[in-house]
């Protein structure tokens, strides 16, 4: 399962490398809290990260109880400059398994397509 973490960039562009960092580090910790103890989550890139999750479910089931777990925590607030900056924290992800690819990298750049088709059409 690949994360991407949208307004990563974004942030850190307004905001500076340490709210980027903190953004990050909220989005991660979301992400951990929806995933199981025998999960793991890493990061591929600066705005990706990576779930290897086994489930004796579909596909259908896994992206449901996904969807609904990082639906809990998507509001964050910056703390820039001494103020308080409510933002969203949207996190696109996909089930890509990962036999359908020669290669990570095939699968992420895979990814990284369906996720700019997702944000264009306000999938996130």
């Amino acid at each position: 399962m690949l994360f991407k973490i949208t307004l990563l960039h974004t942030i850190e562009e307004r905001y500076g490398e340490e709210a980027a960092g903190d953004y990050q580090n909220f989005a991660a910790q979301s992400l951990m809290q929806s995933l199981r103890l025998e999960d793991r989550l890493f990061h591929w890139g600066r705005d990706v990260l990576m779930a290897v999750v086994r489930r004796l479910i579909s596909q259908g089931a896994l992206r449901s109880e996904v969807d609904r777990l990082t639906q809990i925590s998507r509001a964050y607030v910056l703390n820039v400059d001494g103020k308080r900056i409510m933002t969203a924290c949207p996190i696109v992800f996909d089930l890509l398994p990962v036999s359908q690819f020669p290669s990570l990298d095939e699968m992420i750049k895979a990814f990284n397509v369906r996720a700019a088709k997702a944000n264009s059409i306000g999938m996130i």
